[in-house]
């Protein structure tokens, strides 16, 4: 009895530690499942975008990660400023400040000329000729830029030499879209000048760098469509030309045709007269003349006792006579 006791024991133990190793195996499967649901799930809310209407469906979740992916390693064109009309003026941007924000303005400029374009920009301190007067120097400056970066602060306003290139900026272009750039610097919109009303400005005073980019973004777009109507009025110039060409030529072909129609008309008309063959006669006429000139005047006389001179010499009555033979 005690053996079979021990037995079943045994037997009842190898049992528990079957069950408990499948069900240990059974609850790991299962949490592995549930792991990796979640998983996705995480995945899923992290692609998630959420448009101004709503949330996009789920047909379109996978579109739009994809496309968030690849506008994330896409490469912005570069654009082509590489045209006449750019080079028709010695800078690109004119910088307007005054004395005592010459720090400011030397990091403006340092920032636009070290960009990947290399804007040419016009600094007074360093670009004015030597000698030169101030109003000539400045007025030039305007006239030499394509854009004008005005550096608005208390001193600006204050400065009357700064107020002059702004009133000469709004004469040259006064309604030009991009070319005047507001700049504000810890000044108030209420001391906004009232010159520059139409203009929308750029204040630089919570973020220098980011306001550098956007006053190097506004130059650069300005320059992008100066040369794309520089390009178009071109393509449009050749094109004027090869009609004009062409114009030419089939006028000259016209031309042409009327001369060859008119040549070929002339000698329907008028055609060439082809010689005739000398008969005999005509030879021994011809003989006798000549013998006749070669002899000089001969007189003789007729049966009828009439006068005949050779050679178309003249009779005694004073009448020219015809050759007889």
């Amino acid at each position: 009895y005690v053996c079979v006791i021990l037995l079943c024991i045994f037997i009842l133990g190898k049992i528990h530690d079957i069950e408990s190793t499948a069900s240990n195996s059974m609850s790991w499967w299962f949490t592995r499942i549930l792991n990796r649901r979640k998983h996705e799930s995480t995945l899923v809310s992290s692609t998630h975008i959420t448009s101004p209407r709503g949330p996009l469906p789920s047909s379109s979740r996978s579109v739009s990660s994809a496309s968030l992916s690849s506008s994330s390693y896409s490469v912005t064109p570069v654009p082509d400023l590489r045209c006449g009309a750019r080079w028709s003026r010695d800078y690109d941007v004119c910088v307007c400040h005054s004395d005592a924000d010459f720090c400011e303005a030397q990091l403006l400029v340092s920032y636009l000329e070290a960009q990947e374009h290399n804007l040419r920009c016009f600094f007074q301190l360093r670009d004015s000729a030597p000698g030169g007067a101030i109003s000539t120097e400045l007025c030039q400056a305007i006239h030499r830029s394509h854009c004008w970066a005005l550096l608005i602060t208390s001193s600006f306003l204050l400065d009357p030499w700064c107020r002059y290139q702004m009133h000469q900026a709004l004469a040259e272009a006064p309604m030009a879209n991009g070319r005047i750039i507001p700049i504000m610097l810890q000044l108030p919109r209420s001391d906004y000048p009232k010159e520059l009303r139409f203009y929308y400005f750029i204040d630089i005073t919570a973020a220098r760098e980011r306001g550098y980019s956007l006053v190097h973004k506004a130059v650069l777009n300005y320059l992008v469509e100066l040369c794309k109507k520089d390009s178009a009025a071109r393509s449009s110039m050749s094109e004027t030309a090869a009609a004009e060409g062409d114009s030419m030529d089939s006028e000259r072909s016209l031309t042409d045709s009327r001369e060859s129609s008119a040549t070929l008309s002339t000698t329907q008309t008028h055609p060439t007269p082809v010689p005739r063959p000398v008969t005999d006669s005509e030879v021994i006429r011809m003989s006798e003349l000549q013998r006749c000139q070669g002899k000089g005047p001969d007189s003789n006389a007729s049966e009828n006792g009439s006068t005949t001179v050779c050679c178309g010499e003249r009779t005694e009555s004073g009448d020219t006579l015809d050759i007889h033979i």
